[in-house]
């Protein structure tokens, strides 16, 4: 019988959900590495920002892998008249939890990101033609950033 009580088990979507976490957690040691790659001169306080989001998204993420990896290995049985899914299901939603908080990082690090890339294009609007669409870009940023 096990967890499956509730039409949705955590412990069988969890490798997927080990494997998520994992994989954005590489894409966060990429970033970071690229972020790392510019010279200290080319560097403001909003890549700054975005470095330590993305570095701690990278750390929530592995954590989130390693406690989805344990709720992989969960049994699902029922010993001595109680169910081992108490335990599943509490690890499930901290993983969860760390799950969602990474991805509100990404999402944060990245808008700061096109924040910092495209503010220092908008200095030199007048010498561009795209000005008002870089206006609007950031204003689109700031505003998912204030959402997330």
């Amino acid at each position: 019988m096990g967890c499956s009580l509730t039409g949705w088990s955590a412990v069988a979507s969890a490798p997927a959900n080990t494997t998520l976490a994992a994989v954005l957690a590489g894409f966060m040691i990429n970033g970071i590495i690229l972020l790392l790659s510019r010279k200290p001169e080319e560097m403001s306080a909003k890549y700054i920002q975005a470095l330590s989001l993305l570095f701690s998204a990278f750390i929530i993420l592995g954590l989130d892998a390693y406690l989805f990896s344990l709720v992989t290995g969960d049994s699902t049985d029922i010993i001595g008249k109680v169910s081992a899914c108490r335990r599943a299901w509490t690890e499930a939603m901290f993983a969860a939890g760390l799950l969602a908080i990474g991805a509100v990082a990404i999402v944060v690090g990245f808008v700061l990101l096109f924040d910092a890339y495209f503010c220092s294009d908008l200095k030199n609007e007048s010498k561009l033609s795209y000005g008002n669409s870089l206006k609007l870009l950031s204003n689109l940023c700031n505003a998912i950033r204030v959402g997330v």
